[in-house]
């Protein structure tokens, strides 16, 4: 198991991103902690968001400069509205100025977004299919020509191309079997959101495993919201707040659902939210609870500590926590 930081850059009180040298110190002490990788991800809009940035690439070129190892990943890059070449130009250019440490994870994100970039609601899967084959392509070969049904490039380059060979990891992520499907096709991995409920994880984890072309491992990281303390109901106390501003924002999309489908009712029972949605408690109950995405098959956990409105020294506390008590249970059995 890889643990990673699905690092929310946003506030929901100002339309300013976290300040750079939180992100920045955040970034050196995961690094120095043992994560593996830190996750920006992307949303847009004319109001103050939760989380996500409206250009998580920026964001991850700034923290390749004041890190050295960590891996930076995008979870997830709204790919239709973005052009391929442009998109396989600026990963590779980050790719390279980090000495090949980019990941790239795609999803086709919401009609909210699209619209905003007057994206064509036609066949967004073709779409989506033809954008992921073409951005390889542009990272692996000399010189592409392609006349396909919603992008034609007529002998162009990607230069530099990115330092990993034969191109930096493409994860594929989505909330349908459809998209568990294509990344099983089409990505180096499958990504899971935050808001997809365990059991419906697991449906999602299932189906990404089974549709794998034969001899291929493939590779599974699923975003999730973590808080850990010295005791679970300390834990509880603390975390029931921000769970519920995060459950709130799900909620009113019609995006916090259970395995059967049913809007999670978090106000009324949040424990059981939690239980579907989050890891939280004691260092022992974190780790009773990794043990069960362990055993669904995830390879990564993306853990969404900083939340809005979670404090700087709150979250370095956690972080802190995780690597001298929860991390080593499972460094033991790799």
């Amino acid at each position: 198991m890889k643990f990673a930081l699905a690092y929310d850059m946003m506030s929901k009180v100002s339309p300013n991103p976290m300040s750079r040298g939180d992100i920045t110190r955040h970034a050196l002490l995961a690094e120095k902690l043992g994560f593996d990788s830190i996750w920006a991800g992307e949303t847009h809009g004319a109001a103050p968001r939760h989380g996500h940035l409206p250009s998580p690439l920026q964001a991850l070129a700034a923290i390749s400069f004041a890190t050295k190892k960590l891996r930076l990943g995008t979870g997830v890059l709204l790919l239709p509205v973005y052009d391929p070449l442009r998109l396989a130009e600026d990963v590779a250019t980050i790719d390279c100025l980090s000495n090949g440490r980019m990941v790239l994870g795609v999803a086709l994100g919401s009609n909210v977004n699209r619209e905003y970039f007057n994206v064509p609601k036609d066949d967004l899967g073709g779409r989506f299919e033809e954008a992921v084959s073409l951005v390889k392509e542009f990272w692996t070969r000399p010189e592409v020509s392609h006349e396909g049904t919603h992008f034609a490039y007529r002998r162009v380059a990607v230069i530099p191309k990115p330092v990993q060979k034969p191109h930096p990891p493409v994860l594929i992520g989505g909330g349908t079997l459809t998209g568990a499907e294509r990344a099983a096709r089409l990505g180096d991995g499958w990504i899971g959101a935050s808001n997809h409920a365990f059991d419906r994880l697991n449906s999602f984890v299932s189906h990404y495993r089974g549709a794998l072309p034969k001899g291929r491992k493939g590779f599974v990281a699923s975003n999730r919201v973590l808080w850990v303390a010295k005791t679970d109901a300390g834990a509880l106390k603390s975390f029931t707040p921000h769970f519920t501003e995060f459950a709130k924002w799900y909620s009113d999309r019609h995006a916090l659902k259970d395995a059967s489908g049913k809007d999670v009712d978090y106000v009324r029972d949040v424990e059981r939210a939690m239980e579907l949605f989050a890891i939280v408690g004691s260092s022992d109950t974190c780790i009773e609870t990794i043990e069960q995405y362990d055993k669904l098959g995830v390879d990564q956990l993306n853990l969404r500590i900083r939340l809005s409105g979670v404090k700087s020294s709150e979250f370095e506390s956690m972080i802190r926590l995780l690597s001298a008590k929860v991390f080593p249970s499972f460094a033991k059995r790799d």
